[in-house]
């Protein structure tokens, strides 16, 4: 799994939107960064969030030393928990 290097957007537009994200008052976006011993290994992102409803869970091991290793099934999981407590998602079957 990877990504064409161009597609890539550069730091300025990845910071603009981080920062337009960080400064919404009811952000539709929320990253959660997954670190070991520091370093970050990956993320998982919620998006087209409605706080007491739903979002879309999107996910990326960048790692790829680390897949395959269980470490993603276990911040997914994390991630969950974390996202439905921040955002009191409901389950939808």
């Amino acid at each position: 799994m990877g990504i064409e290097p161009t597609r890539i957007p550069s730091p300025e537009n990845l910071r603009a939107d981080a920062e337009a994200i960080i400064a919404s008052p009811a952000p539709t976006t929320f990253i959660l960064a997954w670190c070991i011993d520091g370093e970050v290994i990956g993320h998982s992102s919620l998006k087209d969030i409605i706080p007491g409803a739903f979002g879309t869970m999107h996910l990326h091991m960048w790692r790829t030393d680390l897949r395959g290793q269980g470490y993603g099934s276990r911040l997914f999981c994390l991630s969950v928990v974390d996202f439905y407590e921040r955002f009191n998602l409901k389950r939808i079957i």
